[in-house]
């Protein structure tokens, strides 16, 4: 026992000499070495020193030395920061090889990174790289090592970057994910071909369309958008959408919650009675998985003179019943440059007659490639015919049913999506 505690008491006092001259800079280059390596193998020691220093503390302060102890107190802690945090870290880094890694709990992912020559496909229970680019098969479910979840759509492509030092960063290209974002000690960074986006915690949807619009909805939480020209921020249930030019649209839950939803008829309309030789079936398909918006490809009229495109939305029942100040909301986005505008025709039907009668108006087409809005009052449309009966009115009224809606566009070999078609309610 009494050489036990005359061992430890050398020992404290030969590690007191060595670290006081290792701070002051008088320790051989080699004694330094060895030192540090002492310490890193038996961090036990640097928790004996460091009581060391608080008792003489407090033994020089009793007999009045307060002063001079104070400063080696400072030096004792300072080596006991600089040496046991570096030493925290190493344990710790040691005990989670896996940091940064991503785990694939559902669905097949192909994922290739700058070291691997081909594509690697993984499914369920796959431990993906710190760094990789990636494009879903199927719906993926991806879990990152702080527990934040990436739910991840069919076709959905792009790039994640999880360093172990933190600061996530998320590339989208294409397509649609829902993220679940644990809070961060760095920002988590998400960004599009015309987006920023910056979150600490939260939960959101974002959607790029194959036209590059970037649109994201806010379950819970806060983000931070930037754009090229344009920066906002939005919160709890709000919407944002970002164009090609960087213009940044914010979405209030109010309007998502009382704009009438239209779902598109993927079976060919008739030709509407009325209206004039261009109008013939149009022919539209769907291009990419995931993608809901209907892509539209012109087609030879019978008479071979004209090409042009159409897309319907109708129903056996009433869509809606119109309402003073509604509003129709069309946002497209086409290819290819035309002076030609839209045109949109909405129908009622006459019960009484057995016929139906058409309202049109046109919209310009906007720039090629960008995201175009129009925003229509349904008292822009007129008769599209001559031959309307003297009591039937010429200009769409409150109070009339609207059975359907149809989008004609007469132009050769165009191709253009239909990114968003609804109607606001009565009291936007």
């Amino acid at each position: 026992m009494q050489q036990n505690r005359q061992y430890r008491s050398h020992r404290s006092n030969k590690l007191e000499h060595l670290l006081e001259a290792y701070l002051c800079g008088t320790l051989k280059h080699d004694d330094g070495a060895r030192l540090e390596a002492l310490l890193e193998r038996d961090p036990g020691a640097l928790e004996e020193l460091f009581t060391q220093a608080i008792m003489d503390y407090e033994l020089q302060r009793f007999l009045g030395q307060h002063r001079l102890v104070k400063s080696r107190t400072f030096l004792w802690i300072a080596a006991c920061v600089v040496i046991l945090v570096p030493l925290i870290m190493i344990g710790y880094l040691s005990i989670n090889p896996q940091l940064g890694s991503v785990r694939l709990k559902s669905g097949n992912l192909i994922w290739q990174t700058a070291d691997t020559n081909g594509s690697v496909a993984s499914n369920v229970s796959s431990v993906l790289p710190e760094n990789f680019r990636f494009r879903a098969m199927t719906q993926c479910l991806l879990e990152l090592n702080d527990h934040s979840r990436l739910s991840v759509s069919p076709g959905c492509m792009g790039s994640l970057h999880c360093p172990q030092h933190g600061g996530k960063k998320l590339h989208i290209t294409r397509g649609k994910l829902d993220l679940d974002i644990s809070p961060q000690a760095r920002p988590f960074q998400l960004s599009t071909p015309n987006a920023r986006i910056t979150v600490l915690g939260t939960q959101f949807r974002v959607t790029v369309t194959p036209t590059r619009q970037t649109r994201v909805d806010l379950q819970h939480g806060k983000l931070s958008i930037h754009s090229e020209h344009y920066q906002t921020t939005i919160t709890s249930g709000y919407s944002a959408t970002i164009d090609g030019h960087g213009n940044i649209r914010v979405i209030s839950p109010r309007q998502k919650q009382q704009n009438i939803r239209l779902r598109w008829s993927w079976d060919e309309p008739p030709a509407p009675a009325g209206t004039d030789h261009l109008w013939q079936y149009g022919q539209y398909t769907q291009t990419a998985p995931g993608n809901s918006s209907p892509c539209l490809r012109s087609v030879l009229s019978d008479e071979g003179k004209d090409k042009f495109q159409h897309v319907a939305i109708r129903s056996s029942e009433t869509l809606f019943t119109l309402q003073p100040g509604q509003k129709l909301i069309f946002r497209h986005t086409q290819q290819r440059f035309t002076r030609k505008p839209f045109k949109i025709l909405v129908y009622t039907r006459d019960r009484k007659r057995g016929k139906t009668w058409y309202y049109s108006t046109y919209v310009p087409a906007g720039e090629p490639g960008q995201w175009h809005e129009d925003t229509v009052d349904f008292t822009r449309f007129s008769a599209n015919s001559p031959d309307f009966p003297e009591d039937v009115p010429t200009q769409l009224k409150p109070g009339t049913p609207i059975d359907g809606i149809i989008i004609l566009h007469p132009q050769p070999e165009l191709e253009f999506y239909i990114d968003d078609l609804c109607v606001t309610s009565p009291r936007q």
